[in-house]
């Protein structure tokens, strides 16, 4: 989390008339394309957003460093091996690799007053995998197992990354706070075992900028010439 708290510090050096730059905290849900059984897990990202101003219009050249970037997907249970052999014991069990990334989307946006729009290629790199087997019993135990999974997984990813978003206060474009999707499918196979598969990730994203002010008008007051 040091490059959100780097941004939180340094925002006022960080955010100008050409530049601006802010914290995103999402709310991710992510999934393995081309695994027809699996499952969408959610969980949650953190990371900042930059874009700087390319010409006088609305086109921006903007990147968004996600220190926390989830990855992965639920209800696995067909592609790892079970912690618990005797089924007839278990109510239900769902086995979740939950991949912690790093990711790096660099796209040119388009923006106006009250949303923007961009897309561009992006790198995710993860450096955290585990393996979560969760079960319930017949007689309602809870069972949580979990085991490091960087060995079934490919760290590096590129794909495509696409994102919209409204600004709450467009008339302090400055200071306004982002609600927006952003989407990401990979093109390279996230799984050692498995082929023709793809990272796809799609998340809620609250924008807060930090820094930067807005610009001041200083209107004379007109003067009654009868008053003289």
């Amino acid at each position: 989390m040091s490059q959100a708290m780097w941004i939180l510090i340094f925002g006022d050096k960080l955010s100008n008339d050409r530049m601006q730059s802010g914290i995103n905290v999402s709310a991710g849900s992510v999934n393995y394309m081309g695994l027809s059984d699996a499952h969408y897990a959610v969980n949650w990202a953190l990371g900042g957003f930059s874009e700087i101003r390319l010409n006088k219009k609305s086109l921006f050249f903007a990147f968004d460093f996600t220190v926390k970037s989830p990855l992965g997907a639920s209800n696995l249970n067909n592609y790892f091996p079970e912690v618990i052999q005797d089924t007839s014991l278990l109510e239900k069990q769902n086995i979740v690799l939950d991949n912690v990334a790093f990711s790096l989307p660099l796209y040119l946006k388009y923006k106006t007053k009250h949303f923007g729009l961009g897309t561009g290629p992006q790198l995710s790199y993860i450096y955290k995998s585990t393996l979560r087997y969760n079960a319930e019993t017949t007689s309602g135990k809870d069972i949580l197992v979990k085991s490091d999974a960087k060995s079934y997984i490919n760290k590096f990813d590129v794909g495509w990354f696409a994102m919209a978003e409204v600004f709450l206060t467009p008339n302090h474009p400055k200071t306004s706070l982002r609600l927006g999707v952003r989407y990401f499918i990979g093109f390279l196979e996230p799984l050692k075992s498995q082929s023709k598969v793809n990272n796809s990730n799609f998340m809620l994203t609250l924008g807060i900028p930090i820094g930067g002010k807005e610009k001041k008008t200083n209107k004379q007051p007109e003067i009654n010439p009868e008053a003289r």
